[in-house]
């Protein structure tokens, strides 16, 4: 048995996962009000536009943040919207859809989505005294 250091099987876990290819998950249909999970966000189809969002963006990151599980990105024939002003810290950005998109992130399996409209929510974090989003 080899012995190593914590920092060493710290090293060892981040390189395998460096060089892992995430999967390419292909949904055919998915109904609305259903949702796909990819780490800390839910990517929900709606039945059409919501009227109320907060405009276009460029943005093709799905969740705020820096971070490597900040990721979530969105690739395809789409249009994304920011949420509408006051909708709350766990509400994200909306998706329209013209074509088939994938969801990507570099830790969790990417998604391939069927056009249409989807609302992009971030987890909750459970905190007793007031509502946050769980960081990836």
């Amino acid at each position: 048995m080899v012995k190593m250091k914590a920092d060493q099987v710290q090293q060892k876990i981040q390189q395998a996962a460096d060089q892992a290819v995430p999967k390419l998950r292909h949904i055919d249909e998915i109904e609305v009000g259903q949702a796909i999970r990819q780490g800390d966000i839910y990517v929900t189809r709606l039945e059409r536009m919501p009227r109320k969002h907060g405009g276009v963006t460029v943005e093709r990151q799905l969740a705020p943040g820096t971070s490597r599980g900040s990721r979530h990105c969105v690739e395809g024939d789409i249009t994304v919207y920011l949420p509408a002003q006051n909708s709350g810290q766990l509400t994200g950005p909306i998706i329209s859809a013209h074509d088939r998109f994938t969801v990507t992130h570099p830790e969790h399996a990417h998604f391939s989505l069927p056009a249409g409209f989807y609302r992009v929510t971030y987890q909750r974090d459970f905190n007793i005294r007031e509502v946050s989003r769980v960081a990836d």
